[in-house]
């Protein structure tokens, strides 16, 4: 079943009251704990907190060897690319790519693209369909797909789009995460697929329906990237009111990038403003 915006807000609010109150007296319990609140925090922009709680859940997951390493690279690639701080982000994609579960997930072509690189990034892309698109766990299909579908908005087209935004057609208004990331709402996912695939019409439904959560979930740093991601598509689209309403996002999605911090989006969203 589908849960409603009420539900995950609800759902979302009793973890965060639960994880406030309650006592645990096992390791990866812990680990499993800091490893959430470093993912809320950084959904939420408070990035040095992150950083400490990310570390923290490293110190306390080691039990979990290959797959603890992985998650804290992860997260700390996130933080190093939100910043645009590219020395730390490379330095730390290549701890991802060295981890089983790291490798699972487009980041080193999303990397390459973060430095300018698009050719790089499109000979990744088509080496990581390749190598290792069939063999991604079940598991891990949900949160691989988000990050396939930012590569596939901004690169005009993204490893088996069709097949990728088939299996995202199973999750509307469900937001895509775990403990480990909360990444953003599948409908904004659907919405980049809907843009590649050249409907731009129910591209915008889409990423406006995405956007509207990640604000009700006061997460604004995936608000900031669905900003841009619907500015982008309406500058695309260009029908009656379509400039304005972008012009008018895209100045709102500055403001809060300026605010959290996040430079890479600031430029972008500056870049995009008609």
């Amino acid at each position: 079943r589908v849960l409603g915006h009420g539900e995950i807000v609800a759902g979302l609010g009793a973890v965060a009251a639960f994880l406030r109150t309650a006592e645990f007296s096992g390791a990866l319990e812990g680990w499993a704990i800091a490893d959430y609140r470093a993912s809320h925090a950084a959904a939420q922009g408070r990035f040095a907190e992150a950083q400490e709680l990310t570390d923290q859940a490293h110190r306390l997951g080691a039990a979990l060897g290959d797959t603890n390493d992985g998650v804290h690279a992860l997260q700390r690639w996130t933080l190093a690319r939100l910043a645009g701080d590219e020395q730390q982000t490379s330095n730390w994609q290549e701890q991802v790519a060295s981890t089983s579960i790291g490798q699972t997930f487009p980041t080193e072509a999303i990397t390459a693209l973060d430095l300018g690189d698009e050719a790089r990034a499109r000979d990744l892309v088509d080496a990581w369909v390749r190598e290792v698109q069939p063999l991604i766990p079940e598991i891990l299909r949900y949160t691989v797909a988000h990050y396939v579908s930012r590569l596939a908005l901004r690169l005009g087209s993204g490893p088996a789009d069709a097949a990728w935004a088939a299996y995202l057609e199973r999750f509307p208004g469900e937001l895509i995460g775990s403990d480990a990331g909360l990444l953003g709402a599948a409908d904004a996912a659907r919405g980049r697929f809907a843009a590649v695939q050249g409907d731009l019409d129910r591209a915008v439904v889409l990423l406006e329906a995405g956007h509207t959560l990640h604000g009700q979930l006061d997460l604004p740093v995936p608000l900031v990237e669905s900003g841009l991601d619907l500015g982008t598509v309406r500058l695309r689209r260009d029908g009656p009111g379509d400039a304005d309403a972008a012009r008018s996002l895209l100045k709102e999605t500055a403001r809060r990038a300026e605010a959290l911090r996040m430079a890479p989006a600031l430029a972008q969203a500056n870049s995009l403003l008609p």
